[in-house]
């Protein structure tokens, strides 16, 4: 009786089943919340053609998501991407390292002949110029350089490459923009503090084009060390040649005032003519005192004597003479004494002139000397080799990391909901 009610009502029927599988879906409140017809009709099996089981499949499946759908947007849509990509789109990368140093002639020896050669021989590291060489490498100049040179535009748009990683993406255009995108996505170059050593990994979609581009951004780097080395070794002797040049415009310019000077006071040498009109004020001074002592001498034992007028005349002669040679000396601003300050004034511009005009050749001599020899050096130490199998992308292992961020963000947003939901229950 039961049977043939429920096969003359199949609407109904499926109304339950669906019922069924939504309080079975809660667990333990099933045997209080089931309808008791639901828990007959259960019993008594599925009905005659229908397809119960995958009914029931889908069921479960729509109701997972109607109960969880945060979970499925989270987690489950995420990792199944990932899980599509890398199975099956990823393309494999090869991967070439090489390592390298910059080095620079060492300049902590002594000023011996023994620590000239060791500065010579022995190289520093360059931290500033490695951070230079690192900061061409991912620059725009590097790219066009490339573009020009190795044909950079093949090396990345490879057919074996899927459409997310080559040259243009799905959403890039093909302009230098994205090719420099593109091209940081493949170059990278990281720097070691510890042994000043900088590591080089290119990536490619095939084993030599990875060789090949290592090979071809070591050779750029290299020739932007060649280019710093030019620029210092020009500038280096362009300044000393300068400093000579501006010496020997002082020696000249000093030169030529000692001999308008000289033309100027009609005087050759104000020296001598200062130490002649020196020794003439001592010697008239000398006369005069003489000359004196003679007539205070004769006045006081005879001051009638005819020899007075005389030695008087020749007392005054000479006193004129000494105020003379006196004012020639230091009397006014065309004295002797003038005159040989200026010379001598113009004689130590002179002087300074000359040295500094020895001391700017020598320089511009060691200036030269560095010059000849290379002050950067790019050093390989570990060359770009073929990779034997592609090591990158590394697909069981994004794809349990994807996993992982999705649990951790959905736990971290279900713990968020129900701190909200139990402060707004409050």
């Amino acid at each position: 009786m039961a049977s043939g009610a429920v096969t003359s009502k199949p609407y109904r029927l499926r109304r339950l089943l669906y019922t069924l599988a939504f309080y079975r879906s809660r667990g333990s409140q099933l045997k209080h919340e089931l309808p008791e017809e639901a828990v007959r009709l259960h019993k008594l099996g599925p009905l005659p053609g229908q397809a119960v089981r995958s009914t029931r499949l889908w069921d479960r499946f729509a109701a997972a998501i109607r109960t969880r759908p945060w979970f499925f947007v989270v987690v489950v849509i995420p990792t199944l991407a990932a899980i599509l990509y890398y199975g099956l789109i990823a393309s494999d990368l090869y991967v070439a390292e090489a390592r390298f140093v910059v080095r620079t002639p060492s300049q902590t020896a002594g000023p011996t002949s023994l620590g000239a050669l060791l500065q010579n021989a022995g190289f520093s590291r360059s931290t500033d110029d490695t951070f230079s060489v690192h900061d061409f490498i991912q620059s725009r100049d590097i790219v066009a350089e490339l573009s020009r040179k190795n044909d950079l535009v093949t090396l990345l748009s490879r057919p074996e490459g899927d459409f997310l990683r080559r040259y243009p993406p799905i959403w890039g255009r093909r302009n230098f923009e994205q090719l420099y995108e593109s091209y940081n996505n493949f170059v990278n170059v990281e720097f070691d503090t510890s042994t000043g050593i900088s590591t080089l990994q290119v990536q490619a979609f095939r084993p030599d084009d990875s060789v090949r581009l290592a090979r071809a951004v070591l050779a750029s780097s290299e020739s932007l060390i060649n280019r710093m080395n030019d620029r210092a070794r020009r500038d280096l002797v362009e300044t000393g040649e300068a400093d000579v040049r501006r010496a020997e415009k002082r020696v000249a310019d000093a030169q030529l005032a000692i001999t308008a000077y000289r033309l100027r006071t009609r005087d050759l040498d104000p020296r001598a003519q200062a130490t002649a009109s020196y020794t003439l004020a001592g010697q008239l001074s000398l006369q005069l005192a003489n000359a004196r002592a003679q007539l205070h001498q004769l006045e006081t034992a005879s001051p009638s004597s005819p020899q007075l007028p005389p030695l008087r005349a020749g007392v005054a002669a000479l006193q004129t003479q000494l105020a003379r040679a006196n004012a020639e000396l230091t009397g006014n601003n065309n004295s002797t004494t003038m005159q040989l300050s200026q010379f001598e004034r113009l004689q130590l511009e002179q002087d300074f002139a000359t040295k500094a005009l020895a001391s700017a050749t020598a320089s511009l001599e060691t200036a030269r000397q560095n010059a000849a020899r290379q002050q950067l050096y790019l050093e390989e130490i570990v060359t770009p080799q073929r990779p034997d199998y592609a090591i990158y992308p590394r697909r069981l292992l994004t794809i349990a990391l994807v996993l992982l961020v999705s649990l951790l963000v959905y736990g971290i947003g279900w713990l968020v909901g129900a701190s909200v939901r139990e402060h707004s229950g409050r």
